[in-house]
């Protein structure tokens, strides 16, 4: 817990089978680094189930970040809108691919969504097999 918030920590390969049915993640932190890309067939329905939780946030952290952030960008605004998701709701892109890790961790934390001081949580996917990753899922905790 950080503030009166939740911070989840998923592995990209399992999140949305376990992250619980309530969870209503107002930030989402998806990486991208060479060799460990969530694949554009597996994003797409990851966007929308987080979506339709009220995600609003969409913090791309790693060298691949900047195309990671364009393909969510291009996915929502050709497909989410079409579909009525987020009509009275703006969702916000960001991208971090050659800051330190732990400004875009705390870009994350302590930036995104703190204006509005309400009970949704933080959500972080990382890929466990990038070593990246980990160092991520490493300072998340020290933070929190």
């Amino acid at each position: 817990m950080f503030y009166s918030r939740q911070l989840v920590i998923a592995d990209l390969s399992d999140c949305m089978r376990a992250l619980p049915p309530s969870l209503r993640p107002r930030a989402v932190l998806l990486t991208a680094w060479p060799g460990f890309e969530i694949p554009d067939e597996a994003l797409y329905p990851l966007l929308e189930a987080l979506i339709r939780r009220e995600a609003e946030w969409f913090v791309c952290v790693g060298t691949q970040s900047a195309r990671l952030h364009d393909l969510i960008d291009r996915h929502i605004v050709l497909n989410v809108k079409d579909l009525r998701l987020v009509e009275d709701r703006t969702i916000a892109t960001t991208w971090h691919d050659c800051e330190p890790l732990e400004k875009a961790v705390d870009f994350f934390l302590f930036t995104v969504g703190m204006q509005d001081w309400d009970d949704r949580s933080h959500l972080a996917i990382l890929n466990l097999d990038a070593p990246q990753d980990a160092q991520i899922g490493a300072l998340l905790r020290a933070r929190c």
